[in-house]
Order: C-alpha cells, then sequence, then structure tokens
C-alpha cells in the first residue's frame, strides 16, 4: 500500500512538472515574440534621426546593473542611462538579427536552476544564406515574470 501511494505521488509530481515546463515554454515563446514586436515597431528617435529608441523593451529585460537592491530583481528603467544603454544594445542586436533571416523554427527549450533563479533557454533555427545557423535566447523567471538576461 504505501509503495502504491509513493507511485501515485511520484506520477503526480511527474504531471505537475510537466504541465509546469510546457506552461512556462509557452510562457517564454510568448515572451519571445513580444520582444521581436517592440523591436520591429521601435521608433527613430526624430524625423530624420537613425537612432532607435527601444523604450518599451525595457519591461522585458532584467535589470543587471550595480544596484543591489535592483539587480536581478526587476525590469530595466529606460529612464535611467545605463540601463537604456542595455536596452538599446539589446534592442540593436535583435533587430539586426531579425533584419538577416526571413523565419525561424524552435529547436529546444530547456530551464535550469541558476543560483536561485530558473534559467529558461530557447534555442532558435534559421538559415542565412543556405547555411543553418542558430540562436539562444536566455530568460529567468521572477515571481511569474519573465526577463530575458541573454542572447547567445
Amino acid at each position: 500500500m504505501k509503495i502504491l501511494i509513493l507511485s501515485v505521488l511520484i506520477s503526480i509530481s511527474f504531471n505537475f512538472a510537466q504541465a509546469q515546463q510546457n506552461a512556462d515554454s509557452t510562457a517564454v515563446m510568448a515572451i519571445l515574440e513580444e520582444v521581436f514586436t517592440v523591436c520591429n515597431s521601435a521608433s527613430p528617435e526624430g524625423e530624420s534621426s537613425t537612432i532607435i529608441i527601444f523604450e518599451r523593451l525595457s519591461q522585458y529585460i532584467l535589470y543587471t546593473g550595480n544596484d543591489p537592491v535592483r539587480k536581478n530583481k526587476e525590469a530595466c528603467n529606460y529612464d535611467k542611462s545605463d540601463d537604456r544603454k542595455l536596452v538599446d544594445e539589446t534592442g540593436l542586436k535583435i533587430n539586426k538579427w531579425l533584419d538577416k533571416i526571413e523565419n525561424y523554427n524552435v529547436l529546444k527549450y530547456s530551464n535550469q536552476k541558476q543560483g536561485a533563479m530558473d534559467k529558461h533557454i530557447l534555442k532558435l533555427g534559421y538559415k542565412v544564406k543556405n547555411s543553418n545557423k542558430d540562436i539562444t535566447f536566455g530568460f529567468v523567471k521572477i515571481e511569474n515574470n519573465f526577463y530575458l538576461i541573454e542572447i547567445k
């Protein structure tokens, strides 16, 4: 009887973990799609400017700066110059990638513990001049929100 109860509990735990992973992977992909949309719709600073403003992107990027109160706890704040620099660099990097591809597909989703945070990794495949390439986007989940932390 104890073995039966234990195996049922293990099965329930496994099914819950699998359901959570499926929900997380769907949420990460939805956030990444939003990031792509925001980057594609970023506006120039002025009518004749080549400087692009990625203010809306800041809500999707984790603050990793020097302030210990904010570090790894919240999204970037575009009103702060250090945050703005990270957000703009990230937006330009994403736009450069989006400009050179026609489409992409999800190759792999995985998650792992990184210290106190859950890291979620989404690997996308794409083609450039008949050559298969891939790019990886890393996210962390903090209080049910996903934040972009790296692009490789």
